[in-house]
């Protein structure tokens, strides 16, 4: 049998639609507009919910951005620096020195030059006499030594240069110097030292029976004296130096440093003794000098007697290189009587130390508040102007306390105020500026809103529905704005969620689609389905045509009895 197109063709043709299958065609294309609706709106609505997920995430970016981060109130750290400055009195100054004592730091306080003060790592004086005496001796022992063989030979060298000029002006030693004074129509002669000897002999005495002369020699006895102390002082003095300079050399031979110390404290007393002698001794010298008619004799060697004291003085000041030199005894002493004597006054400065640095940082942190708040409520914040005149009065109070004890209740009543003023006021700070987004966010919603309605008219279901839940926003701002200008409880949460709500609801209004964008997006997606729909029941006939063909053997015959005749 066979079998072509047009013959199907022709069976369609002739083949009339019975009423059952009129039916199943007309269920078919119902259950396709009912499946078309669905779809349209889940397109839509797929397409919303897009929109609105990635508003929201684009809004909760630009509120993490703009919000501006406050900071927390600053803590006031004791250091070791600032606690020693609390024992601190006026015109005294303090330098500080670490060491490390048994792997623990500690802090020397160097007032004035001096080892004043120890503390330790949490900013506490040292107190305990044995645990003072070994971190005193550990510093001592890793300071550097400031005195070594090289200054030694410099101070004997100076001292051997002075000596050279003090041997020029004795007269207990050959040759000698004396002054020849003149008094009157006589004369009266003075020799150097006490020893007289030949020199004296050597003076003119002219009219010794003249009364007048005697009496003139009274009047220089002090002169006398103070060139004769001076001279035995000094030669007392350098024998002594001899013995100092040896007990110095064997301390830096040893690395003793205590006997160091030592040794160059005996040889800075002889020193002081020596320029002692050499100002009285100089005091007699200037005077007598200064009458005499007669220098000149003797070989002119009163003259040439000319202390060096630029050598002494240069000595001196080597040897008290002794007075930098750390002695552990010394500053042990110093340390515990300073910290005993001054610790209740430290006690009162430390009570009141941080509530200058605290209040200032408030003071600042208010400033820029108020300044704000006023410019964007026309009105000063009257709730935060009371703490701070609250906080102004306790630290006057802590600072002109009569008592350590009062002063430190005082410090603490300040601190427990500051604590919770101090985080008002940087939360009020916070919804301050969360406030200001809030309404920019609100005034830019406004002017969108205004402009979706002239574009698609109030008539909009979603122009209403936006309409409405911008009042909704503004209702719940304008409540919260009350809260703070009245210094209620409000935080910096509550006007970004208003922000974020309404940022979302202004890029909804500009970005509101037409309505005709909507329906033609419904029209494609039908002519689509109708497409799958026709196409599906055309493959619905041409199966029921083979099983038509398959019932219809009878046509076949008679097409063959017609094809033979």
């Amino acid at each position: 049998m066979s079998y072509n197109g047009v013959y199907g063709i022709r069976v369609l043709k002739q083949m009339p639609l019975t009423k059952n299958m009129s039916n199943k065609l007309l269920i078919v294309l119902l259950a396709a507009l009912l499946v078309l609706s669905p779809l349209v709106f889940a397109a839509e609505n797929d397409s919303n919910a897009t929109n609105s997920s990635n508003i929201t995430a684009n809004v909760t970016a630009n509120v993490t951005a703009n919000v501006t981060v406050i900071p927390t109130p600053k803590p006031f750290t004791i250091t070791p620096e600032v606690e020693a400055r609390y024992y601190l009195r006026d015109g005294e100054t303090a330098e500080f020195v670490k060491t490390t004592y048994k792997a623990k730091e500690y802090t020397i306080a160097v007032v004035n030059g001096k080892e004043s003060l120890v503390l330790d790592a949490n900013a506490k004086a040292v107190t305990s006499t044995a645990t003072l005496q070994e971190i005193i001796d550990n510093y001592v022992s890793i300071t550097p030594m400031p005195f070594n063989a090289g200054n030694l030979a410099n101070v004997k060298a100076q001292i051997a240069a002075y000596n050279t000029s003090f041997q020029l002006c004795r007269a207990d030693k050959s040759p000698g110097a004396y002054y020849n004074l003149t008094y009157g129509i006589g004369s009266i002669c003075y020799v150097l030292g006490a020893n007289l000897g030949s020199q004296y002999q050597q003076c003119s005495i002219i009219y010794n029976f003249d009364l007048g002369i005697y009496a003139f020699g009274a009047s220089i006895a002090p002169y006398k004296r103070d060139i004769n102390n001076g001279t035995a002082d000094t030669a007392n003095s350098l024998n002594e130096l001899n013995a100092s300079f040896d007990a110095v050399d064997t301390a830096l031979a040893s690395n003793d440093r205590l006997q160091l110390v030592y040794a160059l404290q005996n040889t800075s007393a002889r020193l002081s003794n020596m320029t002692a002698a050499a100002t009285r001794f100089n005091a007699g010298h200037a005077y007598l000098s200064g009458i005499t008619e007669f220098g000149s004799e003797n070989g002119g060697r009163l003259k040439r007697c000319n202390l060096n004291t630029a050598a002494l003085a240069s000595a001196v000041s080597e040897v008290n290189a002794v007075n930098n030199f750390p002695n552990s005894t010394i500053i042990l002493e110093r340390v515990t009587a300073f910290s005993k004597e001054r610790a209740d006054e430290a006690g009162q400065k430390r009570a009141i130390g941080p509530l200058k640095e605290m209040m200032a940082y408030y003071e600042t942190t208010y400033a820029s508040f108020a300044k704000r708040f006023k410019a964007i409520n026309g009105q000063d914040p009257s709730f935060a102007d009371a703490a701070l005149k609250t906080l102004r009065d306790l630290k006057s109070a802590a600072e002109n306390a009569s008592s350590a004890t009062i002063a430190v209740s005082k410090a603490n009543a300040f601190q427990s105020n500051y604590d919770k003023e101090s985080k008002a006021l940087l939360a009020a700070t916070a919804a301050l500026q969360a406030y200001g987004d809030s309404l920019d966010a609100l005034d830019n919603a406004t002017i969108s809103l205004a402009s979706a309605v002239t574009t698609y008219g109030t008539g909009d279901e979603r122009v209403t529905e936006m309409q409405n839940e911008s009042q909704a926003l503004q209702k719940q701002f304008e409540l919260k704005e009350a809260d703070l200008k009245q210094g209620r409880t409000v935080t910096s949460a509550d006007f970004n969620a208003i922000q974020e709500a309404t940022k979302a609801l202004d890029l909804r209004a500009q970005t509101l689609p037409r309505k005709e964008n909507l329906v033609d997006l419904a029209l494609i997606v039908g002519i689509i389905v109708l497409v799958l729909i026709v196409a599906g029941a055309f493959v619905l006939l041409l199966k029921y045509r083979v099983k038509l063909r398959q019932a219809a053997p009878k046509e076949a015959q008679i097409e063959k009895l017609q094809d033979k005749k």
